[in-house]
């Protein structure tokens, strides 16, 4: 990431507490994919809605300075390490189909969603996330019709 960018998040959340600096220690001066998926990890495991948007506008930041190539590692990402977790739906399943419950079916539910989708209603939260997230889904149409993940 570019320094200025690294410097700009941290001065947002230094006023949000010390949370979220465990996280982002020696983020700084890598290359944009390990940058953002970085970023994406750390935004997942975030509880705090300020550093929450905090970081989903400098990841959304990131993407839109991306270049063609950069953004289709970036979808490679979103695709093959936010999926599903199999091991989850496998266990909640089973456990399911040991106690037919509404708190295991939810629970089933819950194991089936992608991590992605978590990350991107987290992006529609910052300003101009819809947006932004239109926009991606366009990039997205558009360059994995050339290179397909």
């Amino acid at each position: 990431m570019p320094q200025s960018g690294m410097s700009r998040l941290i001065q947002r959340l230094s006023s949000l507490g010390t949370e979220t600096f465990g996280f982002l220690q020696g983020k700084s001066g890598q290359g944009f994919l390990s940058t953002i998926t970085e970023l994406c990890k750390t935004l997942l495991q975030l509880r705090g809605e300020a550093a929450s948007v905090a970081i989903a506008e400098e990841i959304l930041a990131l993407y839109r300075e991306a270049d063609a190539e950069q953004k289709i590692g970036f979808f490679r990402f979103l695709h093959d390490e936010l999926g599903v977790n199999h091991e989850a739906v496998a266990a909640a399943i089973a456990a399911y189909q040991a106690e037919p419950a509404q708190g295991a079916a939810q629970d089933l539910a819950k194991s089936c969603e992608a991590a992605r989708r978590e990350l991107l209603r987290t992006h529609n939260t910052a300003p101009v996330g819809t947006q932004a997230l239109i926009d991606t889904r366009e990039d997205s149409h558009k360059l994995t019709r050339v290179e397909p993940i």
